[in-house]
């Protein structure tokens, strides 16, 4: 059933869009989230799809599976996110970027409203900061379709990205991040650092392969809600249709 969910969702979403679609998917040890809460202790199949709808303007669909069982939604491993991108770029050089995100994302049950489901908005500026680094500054906002069930919150935060070639095919990427969560989804107020990292090998021009991805989430203030430093590991492969 999740095989069938995950090969009607790619032929929708080629279908619609005229433009190349690209694809990235890649299996993870555990669902780890932004907040640093484990949504999932078990592998997970989570793939991205993405495609341009007009200049600036792209759509994006976000597929998350546990592997640990064969139904289609059974725990917080299952999810489907349906997203709205907007960038713009300005500045000398373009070295500035503004973003934007408005997204419903659609958890257990899933092609249900109960319990509950959460609408996204995020707003970002990002610039360039020299030769292969950027810095990312985001708000993120999250609203309950049900806030008995699933309460909403926000979360600000400001992000490194670096990536150096390593050979000809290879790629090296690190992002480091703290950010600031007002206690979303009924956890704790908590500052949050977080690094991942992943090394990449270009096999085609539209085809590469993430050899390992690693993500890692470290509360930097006292919580009570269980959640402790966390590290995930990951491969994956992505490509462009």
């Amino acid at each position: 059933m999740k095989k069938r969910l995950a090969t009607l969702t790619f032929i929708v979403i080629a279908c619609v869009c005229s433009a190349e679609t690209s694809i990235s998917t890649g299996v993870w040890n555990k669902y780890l989230s932004p907040n640093a809460a484990i949504f999932h202790k078990d592998p997970v199949l989570q793939t991205v799809y993405s495609g341009k709808v007009a200049k600036g303007l792209e759509w994006e669909v976000f597929h998350s599976i546990g592997l640990d069982d064969s139904k289609l939604s059974s725990n917080w491993g299952d999810e489907i996110d349906w997203n709205l991108r907007w960038n713009s770029r300005f500045g000398q050089s373009d070295a500035y970027g503004l973003h934007a995100t408005l997204g419903y994302w659609d958890v257990v049950d899933l092609f249900k409203s109960t319990p509950a489901d959460v609408v996204y908005t995020n707003i970002a500026i990002s610039r360039s900061l020299g030769r292969n680094v950027t810095g990312r500054l985001s708000h993120d906002h999250y609203f309950s379709t049900n806030v008995r069930r699933l309460m909403g919150g926000t979360m600000t935060t400001a992000e490194l990205s670096a990536w150096t070639p390593v050979g000809e095919k290879m790629t090296l990427t690190f992002a480091p991040l703290v950010a600031r969560d007002d206690g979303g989804f009924g956890f704790d107020p908590a500052w949050i650092f977080g690094a991942s990292a992943n090394i990449s090998w270009r096999i085609k021009d539209n085809l590469s392969i993430t050899l390992i991805k690693a993500n890692c989430k470290v509360p930097l203030t006292g919580v009570r809600d269980g959640r402790k430093s966390e590290l995930a590991i990951g491969m994956g492969l992505s490509f462009t249709l």
